[in-house]
């Protein structure tokens, strides 16, 4: 996965740096249930791109509610002269449930700036750093949030790049490999112990899926678990697999990454299989959806 290439859509859809085309942003583009909106990018659809945690939609609605203020912002955080830590220090602090760890702040910037390691949460930087760097420097406490973040950034990165086994890695593929290799602990006495890596389950795949072929991979190894026992036909075509359910009956069955993803007719399948259902409701004219990461 290229950092890059996952942000793509994401920057032809809105083109921040494009000149003029934040002032013509509004408070729909930004967050509007239903519908295609900024937030909704940040939030789901660039997942695989590290993922941040948004207990409500307080954050989006504050940025809607002050508008000039968030456009401002936007204008920092995507400025190619601004320095990570000024982008991070920036007065996030104005957009209610922005503030704190800046993590929405922080991943917007990784949308736009393919240099940034997306790990959002600066505990889990310093975890990190702590385990392929090295402790921190005495007066780190004294940085200021942004500085801090930068300064682990390039910390975590220059050690990326000294090795030749990781050296060639895209930013968003060290940071998937941080978190398998060396997952956090949440009690933070055992910082700084070393751990197993460990993959994410048993039947071989080290990530949760990012793409359409490691969905379909995931569902073959699981498909007995989600009620379909024999798999009959895998195609290209939609939908993407026909399968036999527990009481024999041959169902139509779209595999997705999120559920958000599916755009074909729902009249052409039964079953929609996918990693995470990322959507609020899902449609009264769809069919059945199943979200794959429940069963591991």
């Amino acid at each position: 996965m290229n950092q890059l290439s996952c942000c793509i859509s994401l920057e032809k859809k809105y083109p921040l740096t494009e000149p003029g085309f934040i002032d013509k942003l509004t408070a729909d583009d930004l967050y509007k249930k239903g519908e295609d909106y900024f937030f909704k990018w940040i939030q789901y659809s660039l997942s695989g791109l590290g993922r941040i945690g948004v207990g409500s939609d307080r954050a989006f609605l504050s940025a809607c509610e002050r508008l000039i203020d968030f456009k401002e912002l936007l204008r920092i955080a995507v400025d190619p002269t601004k320095s990570l830590s000024e982008k991070i220090d920036a007065p996030w602090g104005r957009i209610t449930g922005m503030g704190g760890d800046k993590n929405i702040p922080k991943k917007i910037i990784a949308c736009y700036d393919d240099r940034v390691l997306p790990v959002f949460k600066t505990d889990d930087m310093k975890y990190f750093y702590s385990q392929i760097v090295g402790p921190l420097p005495p007066d780190y406490d004294s940085f200021s949030l942004g500085r801090q973040y930068e300064f682990l950034t390039q910390g975590l990165i220059k050690e990326k790049q000294s090795h030749p086994d990781t050296k060639d890695w895209n930013n968003a593929y060290f940071m998937r490999f941080l978190y398998e290799a060396y997952p956090p602990p949440r009690d933070k006495a055992t910082w700084g112990k070393p751990i197993e890596a460990q993959p994410l389950t048993k039947i071989g795949l080290l990530f949760s899926p990012q793409a359409h072929e490691e969905m379909v991979f995931f569902f073959a190894k699981l498909h007995d678990k989600v009620g379909f026992p024999y798999i009959t036909r895998v195609q290209a075509a939609y939908p993407d697999v026909y399968a036999l359910d527990m009481d024999r009956q041959i169902k139509r069955v779209e595999i997705e990454v999120l559920a958000s993803q599916f755009d074909h007719d729902p009249k052409g399948c039964d079953v929609i299989v996918c990693w995470e259902n990322d959507l609020e409701a899902v449609p009264q004219d769809w069919p059945e959806v199943i979200q794959l990461k429940d069963y591991m």
